[in-house]
């Protein structure tokens, strides 16, 4: 049974347009490998873009875009300026006048700017100065019998390291001991160290500072920190001299 010829129009129009899409997708793919032109791509510009203008104006073998300026004219100096005149010399930086010299047998006049000679530095009369006493360290509590015995009244202070008062009291003896040499002998007993002379003096707080006489007999006690006007007070009744 034959085929109706509508149906084969129908095909041969689907075949020319495949064919014909072919053929678009052939050229397109070989103008892809091919790249671009650059000088169709220059000839497409329009003649208003910055990048038509530049390559117009460069030529193809050009480096630089544009022409170089060129340099300006030398103007010539101006014709209304005077010469340059030699300045004046200013007096201050004149050579000086030579100084006149006297006749012979005259005695030269003194410059007055001729520096006079300093005059000799007077001696000052020497003020004698007395020595700086040296310091005297309070004796060690294993010197306490032996200071007892020596004829000479005795302070005795009881202390320890750890103890703030007695830290306090330090310097007071090293006055004590300095101020008073030969006349009085100042002994420091550390508790912590010499605790059997703490106890047979029944030392219940520190400091405490105990006087005595030149018999090594107790003349006063007191407990806590005494300023250096006070033991001075206290040696003097035990029968020290100032």
């Amino acid at each position: 049974m034959a085929q109706p010829a509508p149906r084969k129009s129908y095909l041969i129009l689907i075949l020319v347009v495949l064919a014909a899409f072919v053929v678009i997708i052939a050229k397109t793919s070989a103008k892809h490998k091919a790249g671009p032109n650059p000088q169709s791509q220059t000839a497409q510009l329009p003649a208003e873009s910055p990048v038509a203008k530049i390559a117009a104006a460069v030529p193809a073998d050009s480096t630089t875009v544009g022409a170089p300026e060129p340099a300006p004219p030398a103007q010539p100096p101006a014709a209304d300026e005077p010469e340059a005149t030699a300045k004046p010399t200013p007096p201050s930086e004149a050579a000086p006048a030579p100084k006149p010299e006297p006749a012979a047998g005259q005695p030269s006049a003194p410059s007055a700017a001729d520096p006079k000679p300093p005059a000799p530095p007077v001696a000052e009369p020497a003020t004698p100065q007395e020595p700086a006493k040296k310091e005297v360290q309070p004796l060690p509590g294993s010197k306490l019998a032996e200071c007892l015995k020596s004829g000479r009244p005795t302070m005795v202070d009881f202390g320890a390291g750890w103890c703030r008062p007695c830290q306090m009291m330090e310097p007071v003896l090293v006055q004590a001991a300095t101020k008073y040499e030969g006349k009085a002998n100042v002994v420091y007993v550390d508790t912590d160290k010499y605790a059997d002379v703490a106890r047979s003096y029944r030392i219940a707080s520190i400091p405490t500072q105990i006087f005595f006489d030149a018999k090594g007999e107790k003349v006063s006690q007191h407990i806590g920190y005494w300023p250096i006007e006070d033991v001075g007070r206290a040696l003097a009744a035990a029968g020290v001299a100032e």
